[in-house]
């Protein structure tokens, strides 16, 4: 049976990178039925997840914890196609409204000119007028249908709007103009993903991945955590890999590539990205918990007990029950089989990471 860490171990947040995107992520837990799960603290609460139960010969695989990127909004003016907003953008309020109908009038008078609507979706999309904002774009599109900025705006107010399908239609368009844009390809793949077509996301992301530039290990990332949060933790391991070739000192990639090694059974090179990234960041204590219980997997008592000294001194706080020393203790003197388990902690909430 293959050896995996134990169930509090894998919460980990297997994310895009933040990358030129800014995206984020949020973690969902889906657990097994026969098995408790508990997702990775906040940063406050960290030092609070439990000890894990130690077994010589663990009896069954943890439960297996996911995690799936946040679908991140599309920014309507990263083309920077139209004129600039000049005093638009500083309107808000009555004034903001008051523009809005005076461009209304104005592109009344002037059906042609493919500036007005563009003017006008932007205004609407500032006041949280996604419906009109979209109606807005449509009539640019209608007049100028190369209009990049026009469908990447239409296609972030279409999913703010809830309407996907719509969404999807227009990046797919979009992505056929712009084969090259990384951009697209993950908005692409958000939008797919939030309506559950995971196979379409990963295409999407195959895709992003493809055109990345060398320097941006975002795709990269998002494309591993998809495939983990799929439960293809083998598949993951490649995309995370080359994130982590691409962005060497972003102790996040090695926490997740670390986390998804574990998932797979490659523990020893589990324990090398693990240790990686607590040497990165060694204030992180999921990051130390990982490392110790994987090193207890591999059956390294002195190597897991070395890895929960690092973490009390690392973190403050982190054993404020003295369980750790405790367990550092039993890990010396009697071993993987006698170091005591701990009581199970209730379930915390899922956090971003």
């Amino acid at each position: 049976m293959r050896n995996r860490l134990p169930t509090w171990a894998v919460a980990s947040a297997l994310a895009c990178a933040t990358g030129a995107c800014g995206r984020e992520t949020v973690t969902t837990i889906e657990p097994d039925a026969s098995a408790e799960v508990v997702a990775p603290p906040t940063a406050a609460a960290r030092t609070e997840a439990p000890l894990p139960q130690v077994q010589a010969q663990p009896e069954r695989v943890p439960a297996i914890i996911r995690t799936a990127p946040k679908q991140a909004p599309v920014d309507v003016f990263a083309f920077g196609e139209a004129p600039a907003l000049g005093d638009d953008e500083a309107l808000s309020g009555p004034a903001l409204f008051e523009k809005i109908a005076e461009l209304t009038k104005a592109e009344a008078r002037a059906p042609g000119d493919w500036q007005l609507p563009l003017r006008l979706a932007r205004l609407f999309h500032r006041a949280d007028r996604p419906a009109e904002a979209a109606d807005a774009y449509r009539r640019v599109l209608r007049l100028r249908p190369e209009s990049d900025e026009a469908a990447w705006g239409l296609a972030g107010v279409l999913l703010k709007a809830g309407r996907r399908e719509e969404a999807i239609d227009a990046l797919e368009a979009l992505a056929t103009r712009r084969p090259e844009d990384i951009r697209v390809r993950k908005a692409l793949a958000d939008a797919r993903r939030a309506g559950g077509d995971v196979d379409g996301a990963l295409a999407a992301l195959v895709e992003a991945a493809r055109v990345a530039p060398p320097g941006d290990a975002s795709a990269h990332a998002e494309l591993g955590s998809t495939l983990a949060a799929a439960g293809r933790f083998a598949d993951a391991v490649a995309p995370l890999t080359e994130a982590a070739k691409r962005r060497p000192e972003d102790a996040r990639l090695h926490f997740q590539l670390g986390t998804v090694l574990a998932q797979a059974g490659r523990l020893r090179e589990a324990e090398g990205s693990l240790s990686r990234s607590t040497a990165i960041a060694p204030g992180d204590a999921l990051a130390w918990r990982n490392l110790a219980a994987t090193r207890e997997q591999l059956g390294d008592a002195e190597g897991a007990a070395r890895a929960y000294e690092g973490l009390i001194a690392s973190v403050p706080g982190a054993d404020a029950d003295g369980q750790l020393a405790g367990r550092v203790e039993a890990l010396r003197t009697k071993g993987l089989a006698g170091a005591p388990a701990s009581q199970a902690a209730p379930a915390s909430a899922a956090t971003e990471r």
